[in-house]
């Protein structure tokens, strides 16, 4: 197992480095749009706009082609556009390049926690230590029948709702006439998994063999059913 957390860790290194990458490019970011702001020429072109068509309302008053009223008039209706324009284009004030950064750790927090426990909580934990024991049974020079059961159902109390543990441990019961035994953890099996065909076939041939080859009620309402299945 512990190959295997260190395996998860290297995966996260990636995830964190992305994580980290926005903080390293936030300086450079942070200056890019201070110059782009600082060169705007925006507020600059509203003001000669204004400027050249204040020259030419002058310029028509002049000529006598409007009078001081009408001129009064359009020079106040151009400072408003003005204003509406500047206001328009105002931004608010970029914050430093540092600011949330404590968003950044508290995020890469979150996500090993997360990750760890998604993993053990949906992950193949459980089956990967049921692997592991069955290999170290099978590489043992003095491994027996009766010490994998032994092995088996010790980690049957330690993951009670893993199919997989029972799974094995069936077959085992069986083939070693613990038919009781071998009862319960097909009917363990049962309850955590569908109720698939084969597996009340399987039930109800054990039970019919532990009843002496009789056809009890029992066995033939397994047969009903895995037939109806």
């Amino acid at each position: 197992m512990i190959a295997l957390w260190i395996a998860f860790a290297l995966l996260l290194v990636p995830a964190l480095w992305l994580l980290v990458l926005p903080l390293r490019r936030a300086g450079p970011v942070a200056r890019a749009l201070a110059d782009d702001e600082a060169g705007d020429r925006t507020a600059r072109q509203n003001v000669a706009v204004y400027r050249r068509r204040l020259a030419s309302l002058e310029a028509a008053r002049d000529r006598g082609e409007i009078d001081a009223a009408r001129f009064d008039e359009d020079r106040l209706e151009l400072e408003r556009s003005l204003l509406d324009d500047t206001a328009a284009s105002t931004r608010s004030p970029l914050k430093p390049a540092r600011a949330g950064r404590w968003l950044v750790p508290v995020t890469m927090v979150a996500l090993v926690v997360a990750s760890a426990s998604w993993y053990r909580w949906d992950g193949a934990e459980g089956d990967l230590a049921l692997y592991r024991l069955q290999q170290q049974v099978m590489d043992d020079p003095e491994a027996s029948l009766p010490r994998l059961i032994e092995r088996l159902e010790a980690e049957a109390a330690r993951q009670p709702d893993n199919p997989n543990v029972w799974r094995s441990l069936f077959p085992l019961y069986r083939d070693s006439g613990r038919l009781e035994r071998a009862d319960h953890a097909l009917t363990r099996l049962l309850a955590l998994e569908e109720r698939s065909p084969w597996l009340l076939a399987e039930l109800a041939q054990l039970r019919y063999f532990a009843a002496g080859r009789e056809l009890t009620p029992n066995v033939q309402a397994l047969v009903d059913e895995a037939l109806a299945a």
